[in-house]
């Protein structure tokens, strides 16, 4: 039985990459000294598209040309350009991606994500400002859907809170100097600045308002709550920043958690850096034996239709949430419990950061 992961080990944003291919591999081992999936060996074929994402849906189209996969995961910015192609084929994707559009049944029926989709975790973070008396927002994203989508749920709930977007900008990820879109935001008289950018780019813009002496009120949604900043940054320069994100990468640790980084560690890989990544790219595996195993099929429409009717069921493991949350109108990963706020700043010793609340 086999299963793809396409994703950014090398480049500009290969910590993402880096922690999906350690998080399958050691999910990988467990559900195979486990069992396996249906009595036989989970095999993981990993690919890495250099953090080049026009080449992420050739890349995947050559592997799926020699192999049969049960799930085609595809973790970074070409998710977009590959999941078309998936649906087309009725490939299942069990993806860690964050575009609330994907997620969307009607466009993408045998696409689920396990990251909480940028756009809805704006909204959760945006209404957390406006109790906290932000106003004026200022938005940087990243240029492409997922970023988009961001800016419009701000926008949307902003105005719905009584605030306003006053300026929004978004650049592309491979920007290094970010002192034009600082600058851009920071003339808008925006009293808070929420900061939707992953990896490298989250840093070097963080590191340019740090450097402009805006002194505005800091918060982040989902992709900065994954960003491996300490890998980026001096603490100084992010402490206090306010994040909303998965809860997996909060203390007191959740779930399977613990569990999960007992089993990368011992395959060798990082268990304590970008914790938020690594649950995403390790629920991918649970969710998907979990689904084989009950149904018997290794068909895109089956285990769809499964994952669907059976969202409240545990996932024994699942380090993200109890449950998935998933139904035939919700494939994001959204389950109770999934969403928290947390204050950026020195990890704990297992790679966590301070919780301040759940939101969901």
């Amino acid at each position: 039985m086999n299963t793809l992961l396409v994703a950014n080990a090398t480049g500009a944003q290969s910590s993402n990459g880096v922690a999906a291919f350690a998080a399958a591999k050691a999910a990988t081992k467990y559900v195979n000294d486990n069992g396996g999936v249906n009595g036989c060996t989970l095999v993981l074929k990993t690919v890495d598209d250099g953090s080049d994402y026009t080449k992420t849906l050739p890349l995947m189209q050559a592997a799926m040309a020699t192999t049969t996969f049960a799930n085609v995961s595809v973790n970074d910015y070409g998710t977009a350009s590959a999941v078309p192609y998936l649906m087309r084929q009725k490939v299942l994707s069990i993806s860690a991606n964050g575009t609330a559009s994907l997620a969307d049944p009607k466009t993408g029926p045998y696409y689920f994500d396990t990251s909480s989709p940028d756009a809805t975790v704006s909204q959760y973070m945006t209404k957390y400002a406006l109790s906290q008396g932000t106003k004026k927002f200022a938005v940087v994203a990243d240029n492409t859907t997922t970023g988009a989508s961001a800016i419009a749920a701000i926008k949307a709930t902003a105005e719905a809170g009584g605030g306003d977007v006053v300026a929004s900008v978004q650049v592309d990820a491979t920007t290094v100097n970010m002192t034009p879109a600082v600058q851009q935001l920071s003339s808008s008289g925006a009293d808070g600045v929420i900061i939707s950018l992953y990896g490298q780019p989250a840093g070097f813009f963080i590191r340019d308002l740090k450097a402009s002496g805006w002194n505005v009120q800091r918060y982040g949604s989902v992709s900065l709550g994954a960003t491996n900043l300490p890998a980026l940054l001096p603490v100084e320069d992010y402490q206090g920043i306010v994040v909303a994100g998965a809860a997996d990468g909060s203390a007191p640790s959740l779930y399977g958690v613990a569990d999960m980084q007992t089993q990368i560690k011992a395959t060798g890989g990082d268990p304590y850096t970008s914790v938020v990544g690594l649950s995403q790219n390790y629920a991918d595996i649970l969710i998907l034996a979990n689904a084989i195993n009950a149904t018997k099929a290794t068909d895109g429409p089956t285990l769809a239709k499964y994952l669907e009717d059976h969202g409240t069921d545990k996932i024994p493991g699942n380090p993200i949430a109890e449950t998935t949350g998933y139904s035939s109108t919700n494939h994001q990963m959204i389950a109770p419990g999934s969403i928290a706020t947390a204050t950026e700043g020195p990890l704990d010793a297992n790679g966590l950061l301070p919780r301040l609340q759940i939101l969901n």
